[in-house]
């Protein structure tokens, strides 16, 4: 595209010529042209040499010096100006370079004053929580690699003012966190034990002649197994743990009403229990069932102490943990228990196998004290079910093997029970046995009750009558024994009557 080049008519070029002449530039005005007020002339602005001056006056002006004192040149300008714009720079990033190194420290030293503060929180929980002058350290074993440890828990559960006889609970809890499995074995705190003095003991009261060390020795000698934590609770502490929850819900097998575990009376059904009430529960042996109804009391207060845990998140067991941590004494750590507690998470509570070592009541003939007497075999198959990952619970033993209408009973009351012979008759009758006389015996000297057989072929039938009873002997008569009916059921002191 071809461009007309523009003609310039003689008086614009004057007129611009004029403009130019009378133009102020830079600082190259007379002092005279600045007291005088108006526009100063271009005549009078003042060049270097008067070449420059003739070429301003027709207009034209190709260089101006900047503004400044030393009049300099562009370049120069330009040199001088790049140079300090780069020192600058440098100085600018020295700067923020140092800036930054400080914020680096400052953070640093805020990261390490809480790790310390942490630490020191941490370490203060556990302080809290820890075994204190307890023996126990020097009985725990480690696992060996690869299998889940056994934690036992201890209560002690001794009411105020009475003497302490040492723990009322005595549970072993094994954690298979990889399996997710879970199994609660209570070890009845009656349980026959010879202890170092030679005598035949309670397994509780290893705690009495050795501290917790010995307890937590022979509860591993006498079940076969490597009691790797320990954690204990006693009555006050086990109250306060359970109110500072906001209480236990659990399901009441059988209704509570025991003077001798607490004054609160407890009805049977699911209900939500303060820590008064869960303490009565734990206590209380004054069932049918005695001992065993208790253990799996317990079993059950422990797994809601269990689900109140686990509905805490990660952020707010961290205080939990140190609002209960006075409440129980263990050898885990603050940092091991949070483990511990995670490690259950996603865990089926209403799947956790929950048994009571297998065995029977047996009263001593001497002292008259009562004994859990262990079953070897039927203990050593539960221990191989519960180390395989598998349910331990016993098959369903309470089916009879003898029709109970088939034969007749007679019921004596041999312990001197206010009437127990009838209570005994009519929780026999409620199981379909056909009892056909009561009465008391001549003295009341049996400690442990006796199912007598008259022969051999009622020995099934008298089986039959102690697994119902869940207590007792089966025996025979072998004539030392007067009644008429096939089987006699002669009640002893180790029997617990229902209120």
């Amino acid at each position: 595209m071809a461009y007309k080049r523009r003609k310039i008519s003689a008086s614009h070029s004057n007129r611009t010529s004029r403009k130019l002449r009378d133009a102020t530039i830079g600082t190259h005005v007379p002092s005279s042209a600045r007291k005088t007020p108006g526009r100063a002339s271009g005549s009078s602005v003042e060049f270097s040499n008067p070449r420059k001056s003739v070429r301003a006056q027709r207009g034209i002006v190709d260089h101006v010096l900047p503004t400044t004192s030393t009049r300099e040149s562009d370049s120069a300008y330009s040199r001088r100006v790049s140079q300090r714009d780069f020192a600058d720079g440098i100085q600018r990033k020295a700067r923020f370079k140092g800036i930054a190194i400080a914020l680096a420290v400052v953070l640093l030293v805020v990261c390490v004053a809480g790790g310390v503060g942490i630490a020191a929180y941490f370490g203060s929980v556990s302080d809290k929580m820890s075994l204190g002058d307890s023996n126990a350290k020097s009985a725990l074993v480690a696992p060996a690699e690869g299998d889940a440890p056994y934690t036992l828990l201890v209560g002690e559960f001794s009411r105020a003012g009475q003497d302490y006889e040492g723990p009322d609970m005595l549970m072993l809890v094994r954690v298979d966190s990889e399996s997710k499995q879970v199994n609660l074995v209570s070890v009845p705190a009656n349980a026959q034990v010879s202890l170092s003095d030679g005598n035949a003991h309670r397994i509780a009261d290893a705690q009495l002649l050795g501290g917790d060390e010995y307890l937590v020795s022979t509860v591993a000698s006498f079940t076969g197994v490597n009691v790797s934590h320990l954690i204990k609770t006693d009555a006050e502490g086990l109250e306060s743990l359970v109110d500072y929850l906001g209480g236990l819900t659990v399901d009441i097998g059988q209704e509570v009403d025991d003077p001798n575990a607490g004054d609160t009376y407890i009805p049977a059904g699911t209900q939500t229990l303060d820590g008064k009430t869960v303490l009565t529960l734990c206590r209380a042996l004054n069932f049918a069932e005695g001992d065993e109804t208790r253990a799996e009391n317990q079993q059950k207060v422990v797994l809601a102490l269990a689900e109140k845990l686990l509905q805490t998140n990660a952020f707010s067991i961290i205080p939990t943990l140190d609002a209960i941590a006075g409440t129980v004494r263990t050898d885990y750590s603050a940092l091991d228990a949070m483990g511990l507690i995670d490690s259950l998470r996603g865990v089926d509570l209403s799947q956790v196998h929950a048994v009571r070592m297998p065995g029977y009541a047996l009263t001593s003939s001497t002292t008259g004290a009562e004994y859990f007497i262990a079953s070897e075999d039927e203990w050593a198959a539960m221990l191989e079910a519960i180390e395989a990952g598998e349910d331990p619970t016993p098959a369903d033993e309470t089916a009879l093997s003898v029709d109970p209408a088939s034969f007749k009973i007679t019921v004596r009351n041999g312990s001197g029970i206010t009437g127990g012979a009838q209570q005994m008759a009519d929780s026999l009758a409620e199981g379909g046995f056909q009892v056909t006389e009561t009465g008391n015996a001549d003295q009341y000297v049996y400690n442990e009750t006796l199912v007598v057989y008259q022969d051999d072929a009622y020995k099934e039938a008298a089986e039959s009558v102690v697994k119902y009873l869940g207590t007792g002997r089966a025996v025979p008569s072998n004539g030392f024994y007067a009644f008429e009916t096939d089987v006699l059921v002669m009640l002893g002191k180790d029997w617990q009557p229902l209120n």
